[in-house]
């Protein structure tokens, strides 16, 4: 809101679309110069010297009956009252919802209000708290030491409910533990690494709960160490390494935290799962051979030269499963034009792409997740080194038409359309931890603006 503005002006912030957590404590801060004249709209750098911080507004956008926590695409519209207050309005870009932030700029406390075109039931009067207390982390910590730890007896059972101990004693299922603490338990997991020996139940779920811990592999400080650490595992066989669960949760592991791991390593794993496989005459496990491709699928620092060549080897597979969503997902993550955190050099060229579509298209069973791996192969990036033929296009967009596919989804093969969260998540292929700060591009969803690693982890051996 420009300075001098009359009480009773309502000003649109045009253009600009932001991502907020709703059904989850959140807290806004609000700041206003008297000496400052910027334009409404205007983008521009700020000294704290020129600025004045007001008492944050701590509140909830409750959204929805079940009171999950999920991301709202808002814009904002601000108003400046006949009686001197500030209103906030994040109004969401998909549903009627709307939330008014009140600011009072008359000396009393701020406050909030809420107001929807749906209706919603109460809030709860005990909302689930962040699970970020030291208490229920030490609680958390203790559950590990008690499976892992030295004096741990190898039961079984107490490896395979480990995970439901977890949530209880934080609070919250873990899609819903922040950065901070997972990063926390990671340190505490490899503290006892040594404790997976126990049994394959135990190696299985440390396997599983590191890499939930560290995904995606980069974003915060100490991520480069916390990757170093899992290499002797990485590099080698499971403990257990006839026990199909231990070698998909190696797998899956290693899908989680791929975007940390160096080019060179990521050949490595390449050799190892995909050279090797195609040498061997054995018949691999259907749930392993699954896990293998999304892992593949994920090494975004493969030369865009082999990943047409897994894509084409994938096409064949489709051919003869052209429902299997696995195919379709890994073909489309091999596919897709805007990488998740690999470089641009890494996409396969444009033509092979358009190839893929119209193979696609020519399907005999085309369902929606053929569409999906459409979108991710077809979406248009403004860029001509990477946008697909126009018509390929064009036919793309008609066939995913015919199967009601969302307009607001279907628009991203004719234009370009800024990517949001929702799509980083479709690409990683699971929830992507809260607290994770995103800036996602044209040439990468997974940009941070806020943490990063020094670099992908190098697990060559000097």
């Amino acid at each position: 809101m420009p300075a001098g503005v009359d009480e009773g002006t309502t000003l649109p912030l045009l253009n600009y679309e932001f991502s907020v957590l709703g059904n989850r404590p959140v807290s806004f801060t609000l700041y206003s110069s008297r000496t400052r004249h910027d334009a409404h709209g205007e983008i521009t750098a700020l000294e704290e010297a020129d600025l004045h911080r007001h008492p944050p507004l701590v509140t909830l956008l409750r959204y929805g009956r079940k009171l999950r926590e999920v991301y709202l695409i808002v814009r904002l519209r601000v108003s400046f009252t006949e009686v001197g207050t500030l209103e906030l309005w994040c109004e969401s870009r998909d549903t009627p919802h709307r939330w008014r932030l009140q600011f009072q700029l008359r000396g009393e406390e701020p406050q909030t209000e809420r107001i929807d075109a749906t209706e919603s039931p109460p809030l709860p009067s005990r909302l689930p708290r962040a699970p970020t207390s030291d208490a229920s982390i030490e609680s958390a910590a203790q559950l590990i030491r008690k499976v892992f730890g030295r004096d741990a007896e190898g039961d079984t059972q107490a490896a395979d409910t480990l995970g439901g101990q977890m949530e209880a004693a934080l609070g919250v299922k873990r899609d819903s533990w922040p950065i901070p603490v997972i990063r926390r338990v990671c340190d505490g997991l490899i503290s006892v690494a040594s404790g997976r020996t126990g049994s394959p139940s135990h190696e299985a779920r440390w396997l599983n709960l590191y890499g939930w811990c560290l995904r995606p592999g980069f974003g915060v400080p100490g991520d480069h160490a916390r990757i170093r650490k899992v290499r002797p595992m990485a590099l080698n066989r499971p403990v257990f390494a006839d026990d199909l669960r231990c070698q998909v949760e190696m797998l899956v592991l290693l899908r989680r935290i791929a975007g940390g791991i160096s080019a060179s390593d990521q050949q490595a794993l390449y050799r190892t799962y995909a050279v090797r496989s195609r040498k061997s005459n054995r018949r691999v496990n259907r749930q392993l051979e699954y896990e293998q491709w999304r892992l593949i699928a994920s090494l975004e620092h493969l030369l865009g030269s082999t990943r047409a060549l897994l894509g084409n080897e994938l096409l064949t597979k489709i051919k003869s499963e052209p429902e299997n969503a696995i195919w379709l997902w890994s073909l489309g993550r091999l596919g897709a034009r805007i990488p998740l955190y690999g470089p641009l050099h890494s996409v396969v060229p444009a033509e092979i792409a358009g190839e893929w579509v119209k193979a696609l298209l020519d399907l005999s069973t085309f369902t929606a997740v053929t569409g999906s791996a459409i979108l991710l192969i077809a979406r248009r990036t403004n860029d001509i080194s990477r946008d697909i033929d126009a018509a390929i296009c064009e036919q793309a967009i008609s066939r995913l038409m015919d199967i009601g596919v969302a307009e607001d989804s279907i628009q991203l093969l004719s234009k370009y359309v800024s990517p949001e969260r929702a799509d980083v998540v479709r690409t990683f292929g699971e929830s992507l931890p809260p607290g994770l700060q995103l800036e996602p591009s044209s040439n990468c969803l997974m940009s941070l603006p806020a943490f990063h690693s020094p670099g992908p982890t190098s697990w060559e051996v000097a």
